[in-house]
């Protein structure tokens, strides 16, 4: 099998597979596999897989088919080295007997293969699939990467806690101690979980197809991010770790809302965590008797006491609302979770008092959609 392609198809395909290959790796996961694309005779089609994902990208070419294979692997590390070293121009392939010779301009260096016949394709499952929703891939990337910090890492514990799921137009990410949901209409459709794992090489995906369009497509086995005719990203599905039902009360309006601003927040919290006990790191909330113009902003001091700082505020408050406690507490890095979820200068937040215990409830909207980060709090 002989393959000539350009070396800068080449490069921009194998961006969209990379995110797929384990580098480290001496098996078939550490490998591209080159395959005559099925049904052409110009275009070959590069896979890769690690985990639970694979990828897959075409790029057009100039194939002579070989009677005995139109298939091969080449270590994914090796390949990478030998582009960087080599001009702008068409490269060579040719396949034979298990070694891989690649030509240009500066000479032939020639390379094992190892057997493509036990790769994990997924031709069958991706053939199945169907089309659910489409979405940007620039617009779903920034999703994924806003609910990322809130989805547990604690695969031991809490495996259905590991993802991020799409549910009744909305996506939802917990850890727990928070937990954010994103309101996605486009995505109403689409039932889908992204896992904890999955989810780095998927943004690396995304962020190579620019702002061109999704189509995902399910199957009851995997599913898959399809960018085009061009490459396939696919999940495989966990059906163990079913992520819970979450009611985060969105449609709800919050009983008190405090409008803060962000740099404020951001600028007083060195201040007050410099001379705060390093085992108590929870930032109070307090309300100014007298003054619906500020909030006190404090934290315990090592040497006793505590520390306040007044920051001003817009309140507003709903008739009848439950009063909210003296002081209210939320640990340092959910604070800083909330202040990074917001896209505005200024964030509401919105205070919902249940006895001494509660929650608070970021109002957020960027990009005409609305988002909600909630972080629970017990005095």
């Amino acid at each position: 099998m002989q393959i000539v392609v350009a070396k800068s198809d080449l490069l921009n395909s194998l961006r969209l597979v990379q995110s797929t290959v384990v580098r480290s790796a001496n098996d078939l996961s550490g490998h591209y596999l080159f395959r005559l694309k099925p049904g052409t005779t110009d275009q070959i089609e590069i896979l890769t897989y690690a985990d639970r994902c694979n990828t897959t990208v075409s790029v057009k070419g100039s194939i002579t088919p070989s009677d005995t294979a139109n298939s091969f692997t080449f270590e994914a590390k090796r390949l990478d080295m030998w582009l960087e070293a080599v001009p702008d121009e068409a490269i060579t392939f040719e396949h034979a007997a298990g070694t891989t010779t690649i030509t240009c301009s500066l000479g032939s260096q020639a390379f094992g293969s190892l057997d493509p016949t036990s790769f994990p394709y997924a031709d069958s499952l991706i053939a199945q699939a169907q089309q659910t929703a489409t979405i940007k891939a620039d617009s779903f990337k920034s999703l994924l990467a806003r609910a990322k910090p809130f989805i547990s890492v604690n695969e031991a514990k809490e495996a259905n806690l590991c993802q991020a799921q799409f549910r009744d137009s909305y996506l939802y990410a917990t850890d727990r101690s928070t937990a954010i949901g994103i309101k996605v209409p486009e995505l109403a459709s689409a039932p889908i979980s992204v896992s904890t794992k999955s989810l780095n090489p998927l943004l690396q995906f995304l962020g190579h197809c620019g702002d061109g369009e999704i189509s995902i497509k399910e199957h009851e086995r995997i599913v898959c991010y399809a960018l085009g005719d061009q490459a396939v990203f696919c999940e495989s599905r966990n059906t163990q770790a079913k992520f819970p039902m979450l009611q985060l009360g969105f449609d709800q309006d919050s009983p008190h809302v405090w409008e803060l601003d962000v740099k404020a927040v951001r600028k007083t919290l060195p201040f007050l965590i410099s001379a705060a006990p390093t085992d108590d790191t929870r930032v109070l909330f307090q309300e100014i008797e007298g003054d619906d113009q500020h909030v006190n902003l404090g934290m315990r001091v090592q040497t006793g006491g505590t520390k306040y700082l007044p920051l001003a505020a817009k309140k507003e408050s709903q008739k009848g609302a439950p009063k909210i406690p003296g002081t209210f507490k939320l640990p340092h890095e959910m604070l800083v979770r909330l202040l990074d979820a917001a896209s505005e200068d200024t964030f509401k937040l919105g205070i919902h008092p249940k006895g001494d215990a509660g929650w608070c409830r970021l109002n957020d909207t960027h990009g005409g959609q609305n988002c909600y980060v909630v972080v629970v709090w017990k005095n």
